[in-house]
């Protein structure tokens, strides 16, 4: 299946409200006339061209993937969501055994609940974008909820790589047991934010509970985990949404005040939670 970028309608439909204005500044900034790019052969459109044309955009006020994503949630069926993708460089097929081996949950297909989530993990990335699916939950899928608890911090933690020396534990074994028998998984997103918080509650400089509260300071939604064919094939592509330059700069900046945001609440969590909770080496014993 090809998952590429809907260049030639967002063309076409910007042109119809703002035909002068983009006709001049596409000849101006590209060189390239309007009727000219309208009816080039939109697989050879360079990644040069496909950035000037959506930085205008966003230059001139133009929030054109937030107002995408409105019209298809507006489009939605009963029982149906959209579900959200950042990638480095875009693919062909949906891979539930590809990613990083040391993500969250080991191998599967990523995907976030919110758009702003799924842009931040790769909006310091040149060549990324984000995938929009349509995702409607099928009968008899496995699915495992994990909550911004202990045992969510244990899942991660272990396949982040930072507790392999229990993995014999029957607490860590639990959760191997829980992912390894999932179609799907769905929880708390942690991103590298969070990974600094994480690996203090893995070397035992804080408590479950100073961790928990500083952690759910990043309010980045939910993440569903895809780990089978199975549970791929609930996932219905929708859209292609190019990044430009002052979206992914926009971006940057909010992560910035977030992370800002989950330093100072893990210093006010050490002070107000101190002595409450377990320890790691308490928990696994």
């Amino acid at each position: 299946m090809s998952y590429r970028y809907s260049f030639k309608k967002d063309v076409e439909a910007l042109s119809e409200i703002e035909r002068q204005s983009i006709s001049n500044d596409l000849k101006k900034q590209l060189g390239i006339s309007l009727p000219v790019l309208l009816s080039s052969n939109e697989e050879f459109i360079s990644d040069s061209t496909l950035m000037k044309f959506y930085e205008w955009l966003y230059q001139n006020g133009y929030r054109l993937n937030k107002t995408k994503i409105e019209f298809l949630t507006e489009d939605l069926q009963a029982g149906h969501s959209l579900l959200f993708h950042g990638s480095k460089y875009g693919f062909d097929k949906i891979d539930p055994c590809g990613g990083r081996p040391k993500a969250d949950f080991a191998n599967g297909f990523y995907c976030s609940e919110f758009y702003q989530s799924a842009l931040s993990f790769v909006c310091d990335l040149p060549a990324s974008s984000v995938f929009v699916f349509d995702f409607s939950l099928s009968d008899g899928l496995k699915v495992e909820h994990f909550n911004c608890n202990r045992d969510w911090m244990l899942a991660i933690c272990y396949f982040r790589g930072m507790l392999g020396a229990y993995s014999e534990h029957p607490l860590i074994k639990e959760q191997i047991d829980r992912v390894q028998a999932a179609d799907l998984i769905v929880a708390p997103i942690a991103d590298n934010r969070m990974f600094a918080i994480m690996g203090q509650f893995a070397n035992g400089d804080i408590t479950d509970i100073e961790a928990q509260h500083a952690l759910s300071a990043s309010r980045l939604g939910k993440q569903y985990v895809f780990k089978t064919p199975k549970a791929v094939s609930c996932l219905s592509f929708c859209e292609r949404l190019f990044l430009s330059d002052g979206e992914k700069s926009h971006c940057a900046l909010v992560q910035e005040d977030s992370a800002r945001e989950i330093r100072t609440k893990l210093k006010l969590a050490k002070r107000k939670f101190k002595g409450q909770g377990d320890y790691i080496e308490d928990i696994l014993k």
